[in-house]
């Protein structure tokens, strides 16, 4: 009665309530039954975290090599912070410092600063 993936198939159970205990109502019947005794869970499909304002931002990097600027042509780096709880958008962009060639060292695989360069 049970199908592969956990759930239960009501005809299968109508035809065995039938057959073995000699059961005359209708599948409606059954279907009813399980609603009442079993309702439905409503799943979220996320869950929303709540945080005091300025406390959580959600940061992207991106790198650009080779972007004129005037009529010098330079490795651009970008910081897109949107923060957590009005969802603006702002963007922190520069050319990095000479000889500064690993700059996303200081951050972790989610964008966390983990250490500051001097």
């Amino acid at each position: 009665m049970q199908q592969a993936d956990g759930r239960i198939n009501l005809e299968r159970v109508h035809d065995w309530l039938c057959s073995e205990h000699g059961y005359t109502g209708s599948l409606t019947s059954v279907q009813r039954y399980r609603g009442r005794i079993c309702p439905e869970t409503k799943v979220r499909a996320h869950r929303r975290i709540e945080t005091p304002p300025g406390a959580q931002a959600r940061v992207d990097g991106v790198e650009c090599p080779g972007v004129t600027l005037g009529r010098e042509t330079v490795f651009f780096v970008a910081f897109i912070v949107t923060l957590s709880w009005n969802r603006k958008p702002a963007v922190v962009c520069g050319v990095p410092p000479e000889g500064c060639t690993d700059w996303l060292r200081d951050f972790d695989r989610d964008g966390v600063l983990v250490r500051r360069t001097p």
